[in-house]
């Protein structure tokens, strides 16, 4: 069996950045940038999330300086002390969505997989619709041992980006080696392959999956 790679990337983290309160937008360190994250940010500077609407003119800077020291002390990985950071953000704006995502995915580099599927589901409740929110959530369903939920978050992902490949390479993980159904894995694979041809890890896996395929049809 191969070795189950941690397909949240820890080197290649996203980090959310509030920009006022309920936009983020997403950055990766050593991988392309994928797209914004939008909670609801208005012209006046309001908030709108799929609950509430509140004015808060004036949480511009404070959000910026206060996530700018979280988002730096996640990137040394000094993780509780970034938890504490946005604990204290929420504590003072519980109406903003960027921080659940950032100790969502602290507890994901901890391994804290139900803490972390909790953080991603407060997030997804303002309304968040990103793919990669998702395809952290199916992650911690997976180390759950929650399969069929797993399955459905990773192909959320896919409803909101054909074109997220980490999102197909997960899918076929989940039923190559969890849900042991070959031919749906090699579709996954292969869509994962099309999608990122430079991956030659993936093309031994499929040839890997094509003799299984073909041993247990014998």
């Amino acid at each position: 069996m191969k070795c189950i790679p941690q397909f949240f990337n820890i080197v290649g983290l996203v980090v959310f950045l509030v920009v006022i309160t309920g936009c983020a937008n997403s950055k990766m360190r050593g991988s392309p940038n994928f797209s914004s994250i939008n909670g609801g940010q208005s012209q006046n500077g309001s908030v709108t999330t799929n609950k509430r609407s509140v004015s808060r003119p004036d949480i511009k800077p404070v959000i910026k300086t206060k996530y700018q020291k979280g988002l730096d002390l996640l990137k040394k990985g000094k993780l509780d002390k970034a938890a504490t950071v946005f604990k204290l953000i929420l504590k003072q704006h519980p109406d903003i969505s960027g921080p659940y995502i950032n100790l969502g995915i602290i507890h994901l580099k901890k391994e804290e997989w139900g803490k972390a599927e909790k953080m991603f589901l407060m997030a997804e409740s303002y309304g968040i619709n990103n793919p990669e929110l998702f395809n952290y959530l199916g992650i911690t369903y997976r180390q759950q041992g929650k399969f069929k939920e797993a399955e459905t978050a990773y192909k959320r992902s896919i409803s909101i980006n054909p074109s997220f490949a980490k999102a197909y390479l997960n899918l076929g993980i989940l039923f190559d080696l969890y849900l042991s159904n070959l031919l749906q894995a090699k579709h996954y694979y292969e869509k994962f392959q099309e999608l990122s041809p430079g991956n030659t890890k993936v093309k031994s896996w499929l040839l890997d999956l094509d003799t299984r395929i073909q041993a247990s049809t014998e």
